[in-house]
């Protein structure tokens, strides 16, 4: 289960960075403002995913450096990022509880700003 709060953290990491890309190169207002807000608050729910997990006394070993391989929107690219935390967050239906709210609250993260990306243009 370590190694997949790791690759979940690593997932974050990813699309905080394409996030911070994006925002850079945009000539939407919108799109600018929302990708901000994203890359700035993923990163504290990567860190409140990591140090919940290790406070259970579970450390985690290995963070993979994982690589965005698709073109596409800002959208579309966040949207296949969620799918990857989504499969991750399934994969164990056993998650402490804290665990899996702090996944809860991930989702709904990455939702409220493909709402940001998808309707307010």
């Amino acid at each position: 289960m370590a190694d997949a709060i790791g690759k979940a953290i690593g997932v974050m990491f990813l699309s905080r960075d394409v996030a911070h890309r994006n925002h850079l190169g945009t000539k939407s207002l919108a799109e600018h403002l929302a990708l901000n807000g994203f890359y700035d608050g993923i990163v504290e729910m990567a860190d409140k995913l990591a140090e919940t997990w290790q406070g259970y006394g579970k450390l985690i070993e290995d963070i993979p450096y994982m690589t965005n391989d698709r073109d596409g929107s800002s959208e579309d690219i966040l949207r296949r990022h969620l799918a990857m935390l989504m499969k991750i967050k399934g994969t164990d239906d056993k998650w402490e509880g804290a665990i899996e709210n702090i996944f809860d609250e991930i989702e709904a993260f990455y939702l409220s700003t493909l709402y940001r990306l998808r309707f307010l243009k």
